[in-house]
């Protein structure tokens, strides 16, 4: 048995410039929120001297862990934080 591979059609650039910057405007708005969201929790303070987990983050603030680690994601994403493993 084989592997089918088919030939995939090449988009337009000017498609894919579009659907790129679409993108980036949606992202532009999300990042300044969660900046202020880490501000407002003091997450900087917290891993200034050592990095934590989102879920120690979360304890620490007492905020939703599964929301506060989508925070940190939009976060790492822009480039603000550096993720760990």
């Amino acid at each position: 048995m084989g592997t089918t591979v088919k030939k995939r059609k090449l988009r337009s650039p000017r498609k894919s410039n579009f659907a790129g910057k679409l993108l980036e405007l949606i992202a532009m708005r999300h990042v300044p929120q969660a900046l202020y969201v880490a501000a407002v929790l003091g997450i900087a303070d917290l891993i200034a001297k050592q990095a934590k987990s989102s879920a120690e983050l979360a304890q620490a603030t007492g905020s939703h862990p599964d929301f506060l680690y989508r925070i940190l994601r939009t976060l790492v994403a822009a480039g603000v934080l550096r993720k760990d493993e």
